[in-house]
């Protein structure tokens, strides 16, 4: 589509519907974006409104920190878009999700991902398919994030991170995430780092500690 190539998501899409009878004021429809307590440009920003494969911009009535409201709505398939050509100008709350995978050798799935549950549902839908489990470990990032911008993994002992960087940007939920992998095999605390592959500077740290069995993870079910 298009149209839909012109525009960076920024929010994640929901599907809402509601009787023909009732009628609404107004949805607040939730963003990632990081605007800093600013007074947005609404300009910048559009309501996608999708009926029958067909893509319809609409302007918000207000944007705020948290959410885009679009009042009197035609409930169908929505969700926050914004033009990348301000992509620079404009920062995404971002997490990092750990997995690990259950095998002899300590192996995590790194992911770096928009704020979005969207996303972060799919990942965990995608991992426990092959019996993955997360590792809980503080995911928001220490500073929003710029689409486009790539991220080494760096860590106090010697590893093999394969891919050697990961891209920031969205991917549809429908599609595989992104992820770097690494294999650990220290009996000791080890340090990991997300930093900047630009300037070095590091977005999130955490330290992985070595259990009775193996690394401190929490089990699903």
């Amino acid at each position: 589509m298009a149209e839909m190539q012109t525009w960076l998501v920024a929010g994640p899409l929901f599907d809402i519907w509601t009787d023909a009878e009732e009628k609404v004021a107004a949805v607040h429809l939730p963003h990632f974006l990081c605007l800093g307590g600013e007074e947005t440009d609404i300009s910048l920003m559009k309501i996608a409104h999708f009926v029958e494969a067909r893509l319809t911009l609409e302007k918000p009535a207000r944007v705020t920190r948290f959410h885009a409201v679009l009042e009197k709505p035609k409930f169908s398939l929505l969700g926050v878009l914004i033009k990348p050509l301000y992509d620079k100008f404009f920062s995404v709350h971002a997490v990092v999700i750990l997995y690990q995978i259950l095998k002899n050798i300590t192996t995590l799935n790194l992911y770096l991902v928009p704020n979005d549950s969207s996303l972060i549902q799919a990942i965990q839908d995608a991992e426990e398919k092959f019996h993955s489990v997360l590792v809980r470990k503080p995911p928001q990032t220490i500073m929003p994030l710029h689409y486009g911008s790539r991220y080494t993994v760096s860590s106090s002992v010697d590893l093999k991170i394969i891919p050697k960087e990961l891209h920031f940007t969205y991917k549809n939920p429908r599609h595989q995430q992104s992820y770097v992998q690494f294999s650990i095999r220290s009996t000791e605390i080890v340090d990991i780092s997300l930093k900047n592959k630009e300037d070095l500077c590091s977005v999130w740290d955490t330290s992985l500690e070595p259990g009775a069995s193996c690394w401190m993870v929490d089990f699903y079910g």
